[in-house]
C-alpha cells in the first residue's frame, strides 16, 4: 500500500506554523491523531495508470534483465484530508531478473516523484 500525504501520524490531527504561521486541522482517524495520510490515504485512492514507460534501470542493481516499467499518478488537490496545497505523485515501478551465483532473482524497483502543482508553494 502506498501511503500518503504522510506515513506516520500528527499528534491531535494539526499542524501548526505552516506558511507563514498557519494552522492546519487534518482528518483525525487514529483517535484524535492523523494516521498516513488520514481516512482517505493514499493507499485508499484509485490512481491513474498502469502507464508503461519503457525499459529502465534499477539504481544499485548490476545486471538487469527486463526493466520493463510502468508509471501510476495521482493528483491530490488542496483541502484533500485537511492539507494545503495540490500536489501530484508519481509511482514508477521496475521489474526484472538479476542473475546471482547462477540463479536468478526477480527484483523490483520503486521510484517516487512528489511535486507541487497548481501555484502552491513550498512551505518552511
Amino acid at each position: 500500500e502506498t501511503i500518503g500525504r504522510i506515513a506516520n501520524r500528527v499528534k491531535n490531527a494539526k499542524i501548526d506554523s505552516l506558511n507563514g504561521g498557519k494552522s492546519y486541522t487534518l482528518a483525525a482517524n487514529n483517535g484524535v491523531n492523523h494516521l498516513h495520510g488520514g481516512n482517505k490515504g493514499w493507499g485508499k485512492l484509485e490512481w491513474n495508470g498502469p502507464k508503461p514507460v519503457g525499459v529502465r534501470s534499477i539504481p544499485g542493481v548490476d545486471g538487469l534483465e527486463g526493466g520493463e516499467s510502468v508509471q501510476f499518478s495521482l493528483l491530490s488537490e488542496d483541502g484533500d484530508e485537511g492539507y494545503p496545497g495540490s500536489v501530484e505523485t508519481i509511482i514508477t515501478y521496475t521489474a526484472g531478473v538479476q542473475k546471482q551465483n547462477g540463479k536468478e532473482v526477480n527484483v523490483l524497483g520503486i521510484d517516487y516523484e512528489t511535486k507541487l502543482v497548481g501555484g502552491a508553494d513550498e512551505t518552511a
